[in-house]
């Protein structure tokens, strides 16, 4: 599986998929709640893929079943002086599903994109939305809260 695979409309309907199914997943568990207010729910009208996501992927643990994990942006490389009118918290999301040996998740933010990006492990995850990017050596993840946790927003 690696994104160079897919034609563009393909990887389309893949990152469609997955930010439906963290959306449902969200909606539907007894976790805290997360969604930023602002999160765009007409995804779930069957609408276009939001500007400010990206979608990435990889392999996980062999033997483990079915395993999700969402958060907020866990690491923010940003100037200090930027700090103080962002709210991480308020105005982003990640989530990622796993499925025997793969995982495929995404994160978005709502900043401003010309000010903020999402970053991702260098070589280690693929990129499938919105620009297909093989990773250089996929690494195997143990624990689907890692390759979450390693999405993050930097300076543009």
């Amino acid at each position: 599986m690696t994104p160079k695979q897919f034609t563009k409309a393909e990887r389309a309907t893949i990152a469609t998929w997955i930010i439906k199914t963290g959306i449902v997943a969200h909606l539907s568990s007894n976790y805290r709640r997360m969604f930023p207010d602002d999160f765009p729910h007409w995804m779930s009208q069957g609408q276009v893929i939001p500007a400010g996501i990206k979608v990435f992927g990889g392999k996980f643990e062999p033997g483990q079943k079915v395993l999700w994990a969402q958060s907020n942006f866990a690491s923010l490389t940003i100037r200090k002086s930027d700090s103080e009118s962002l709210d991480a918290y308020q105005r982003t999301f990640v989530f990622a599903l796993a499925i025997k040996g793969i995982f495929i998740g995404f994160g978005w933010h709502g900043l401003d994109r010309r000010n903020y990006t999402i970053a991702l492990p260098d070589g280690d995850m693929h990129h499938f939305y919105p620009h297909p990017r093989s990773a250089k050596s996929v690494k195997v993840y143990e624990d689907i809260r890692l390759p979450a946790m390693l999405v993050r927003l930097e300076p543009s």
